[in-house]
């Protein structure tokens, strides 16, 4: 063979698996992020050597230890009871500093019967990078143990890179001390005037579009609903049929009076004109016209039972409520609330202001809300009141109810819309700003 074949000479005379270990490593090294890295490692790795599975640790960063790729999958829980079990035996190994060596069932509870799990350390010079977990049924070769051993060194140097082995605090850390001693009042004075910067207070909080006095409608009277003839949200007017309460019963119960009293006038003619000539019969006169005024009240008690069970529009506006099938059918008492009767163009915000997240409101504030359906532009109001007291919201806590009256000048947004209000309060030092919910956290901490 000439010289020219030499260097093809030296290449075949490396052994096939050898070959198949670099150019893995030279696959890895130019992929194009830190994920692709890792999920070419767990997906292609079968190259070397047969697996089930492979899951990818990573350690040592100041994200802390987390399970970053397995084999066959992109995403995964990190909730699910197997990668749970993978986490627990990776940490295990981490903790443990075992070297590139095969685990058994006995070794912990998450390695199942008949599998055979193989731990590949990856570490460099300045510390851990994580590990590899490597699954089958078939028992691992010495000479693919020491094959994956001496691939894991090349592997953890290429994951290394993309973590620079760098963190915040160490970075920030080495500027300071590079920095001179007049640099460092320089920045403490500028850091202190900077945090003694003038901003205004500002919460975030659920809010929704409400109606402003509403008229409530409620139930006349005991009952059972038996329809409902407005749609949600549909507008009405002055007047309109709402809802109506079933009166079977009280139509026979008018029957029976309106008979009761019939017979009772019929009693009084009778015993009136024999009074003319029988002096005893003009005492039943006096019971029987009080008989008769008593069938007769209750004939128009029921009279206006029976309006009653009908229920119109106070005055015009929209019919607020939820779902008609909810209501049709089911017993109502007196007072109970079935919808609301509100002006659309007369609405305001609402805001569920947490307790956690209180802070000094005054009328005339202003107040942003981003509505669910359109969170690039905002409704801007001004606060008109704010509740001295907490109570429970719609939201399951605990919150002061502020209400802002909505800036006119375009389209009033409808009734029942939800979303995200940011309410502003006075203006303090950007130092109490940052500071407020970590000292308010520490005070509660040490119960003061």
């Amino acid at each position: 063979m000439s010289m020219d074949g030499g260097g093809l000479q030296q290449v075949s005379a490396v052994p096939a698996s050898l070959f198949a270990a670099l150019q893995f490593e030279r696959v890895v090294r130019r992929a194009e992020s830190e994920p692709s890295a890792e999920y070419l490692i767990v997906n292609d790795l079968r190259r070397l050597a047969p697996l089930d599975s492979a899951a990818l640790w990573r350690d040592g960063d100041w994200r802390g230890g987390r399970m970053a790729a397995i084999s066959g999958v992109e995403h995964f829980d990190a909730g699910d009871e197997d990668v749970v079990g993978r986490v627990a035996l990776a940490k295990h190994c981490a903790v443990a500093n075992i070297s590139c060596s095969v685990l058994d069932s006995g070794f912990h509870r998450s390695i199942a019967e008949g599998v055979s799990v193989l731990w590949c350390p990856l570490h460099v010079q300045s510390g851990p990078v994580g590990g590899l977990l490597l699954w089958r049924k078939e028992q691992w070769r010495k000479e693919e143990i020491e094959l994956l051993a001496l691939t894991s060194e090349g592997l953890a140097h290429a994951l290394w890179a993309w973590r620079r082995n760098v963190s915040p605090r160490k970075v920030i850390r080495t500027r300071w001390q590079a920095m001179s001693r007049k640099n460092k009042r320089i920045a403490c004075v500028l850091t202190l005037i900077f945090l003694l910067f003038p901003v205004r207070q500002s919460a975030l909080a659920p809010a929704e579009i409400v109606a402003v006095k509403p008229v409530v409608v409620t139930a006349p009277m005991d009952g059972i609903v038996s329809a409902v003839h407005v749609s949600p949200n549909s507008p009405v007017k002055q007047g309109e049929l709402l809802f109506s309460l079933d009166d079977t019963a009280l139509r026979s119960r008018k029957a029976v009076a309106e008979k009761g009293l019939a017979v009772a006038q019929a009693d009084l003619q009778r015993v009136s004109a024999k009074a003319f000539s029988d002096d005893p019969s003009k005492g039943e006169v006096v019971v029987l016209q009080a008989r008769v005024e008593e069938r007769a009240a209750e004939l128009g008690y029921l009279e206006e039972q029976l309006k009653r069970a009908v229920v119109t529009a106070p005055q015009a506006g929209v019919a607020v409520y939820g779902d008609p099938n909810e209501w049709l059918g089911k017993p109502v008492s007196t007072g109970e609330r079935i919808m609301l009767v509100a002006d659309p163009g007369n609405v305001e915000i609402k805001v569920y202001l947490p307790v956690s997240d209180a802070i000094s409101l005054e009328p005339g504030s202003p107040v942003s809300m981003f509505l669910n359906s359109s969170p690039l532009f905002s409704v801007d109001g001004l606060i008109s009141s704010a509740s001295y007291e907490a109570y429970p919201s719609i939201h399951g806590t605990l919150s002061y109810i502020v209400k802002a009256n909505i800036e006119r000048g375009g389209d009033l947004p409808r009734i029942g819309l939800q979303g995200s209000a940011k309410v502003y309060g006075s203006r303090v030092v950007l130092m109490y700003y940052l500071f407020r919910k970590p000292l308010s956290a520490f005070r509660r901490f040490l119960g003061i």
